[in-house]
């Protein structure tokens, strides 16, 4: 699809078009309502996303541009003024994976080879999946390549800063750069595509016998269970967890946290654990 971005904060405006266009969508940005407006006199667009409040006034005269169902994400939904053209508001901070639903509900994107790496990545595991988008929201700017092999997802990309570099380093994973001349680096980062910390972590899905270990990881990623089942895999956790066992839990979709905090329910979710995996300097050349 054509979108059109408005908002005046950099970091949400470059790092939500590179998600869109990693997604296979046009992007065109603005600042204000006058590039909003500049930019619709040459272009026609199948949505816009904007702030509210933007350095020249409000959204509004963007209400009269175009036909194009509009989405207006912002930290005072309240002041949005209604209009036939207002296909929702989002509160901020935005959970891109609800806007990505709410615009492929409006149109088919289009079939291009974008498209194509756009759904290998929509397709990910969500632990591994929100690591990699942060990732692309810090790599705003710098185009990157998104590898997956059914194991390992690989994110590589050129003409890194040093700064970027060291904060990629908190994402997890294991990181690779090759320096160039101009001081900029080539990097490439790695994750295990089930969100485990080691590939070594004994891993079964939430309905298999559960192995006996002292630590292992339970993968929901695929799985449909009921709140009663999520209510028993939390349970059975929980006494393993007291006995000494390490329990993890992967890729636990959000409404099943979220039926599970509103349950009252004094049983925890496990935690997962930090997105891996870890190679010591020495063998990271092993990992190709």
């Amino acid at each position: 699809m054509r979108c059109l971005l408005v908002d005046d904060e950099p970091g949400i405006r470059e790092g939500l078009a590179a998600l869109l266009r990693l997604r296979g969508h046009e992007v065109h940005t603005a600042a204000d309502v006058a590039s909003a407006k500049t930019l619709a006199k040459y272009h026609e667009f199948d949505i816009v996303l904007t702030d509210w409040r933007l350095p020249d006034g409000t959204a509004l005269p963007l209400f009269d541009l175009g036909t194009a169902p509009i989405v207006v994400i912002s930290g005072h939904p309240e002041e949005v003024v209604a209009s036939p053209r207002v296909l929702a508001v989002m509160q901020k901070p935005l959970m891109p994976d609800r806007l990505f639903d709410l615009i492929a509900r409006c149109a088919p994107a289009r079939r291009d080879a974008s498209t194509e790496a756009a759904r290998t990545t929509a397709d990910l595991p969500c632990d591994v999946r929100a690591v990699a988008e942060r990732a692309i929201v810090l790599l705003a700017g710098t185009p990157v390549e998104l590898l997956d092999d059914g194991t390992f997802i690989t994110l590589r990309a050129n003409a890194v800063t040093a700064q970027k570099c060291y904060e990629l380093e908190d994402l997890g994973g294991d990181l690779r750069t090759t320096r160039s001349g101009d001081g900029m680096a080539r990097c490439e980062l790695r994750w295990c595509r089930d969100g485990r910390s080691d590939p070594s972590l004994p891993t079964v899905k939430a309905d298999d016998l559960w192995p006996a270990s002292c630590e292992f990881a339970v993968d929901f990623h695929g799985t449909a269970l009921s709140k009663s089942a999520m209510q028993a895999c939390c349970e059975r956790a929980a006494v393993l967890r007291n006995n000494g066992v390490m329990v993890h839990f992967l890729n636990v979709p959000d409404e099943l946290r979220q039926q599970q905090a509103a349950s009252g329910s004094t049983v925890l979710i496990p935690a997962s654990p930090p997105i891996g995996p870890r190679v010591v300097g020495e063998f990271a050349g092993l990992w190709h």
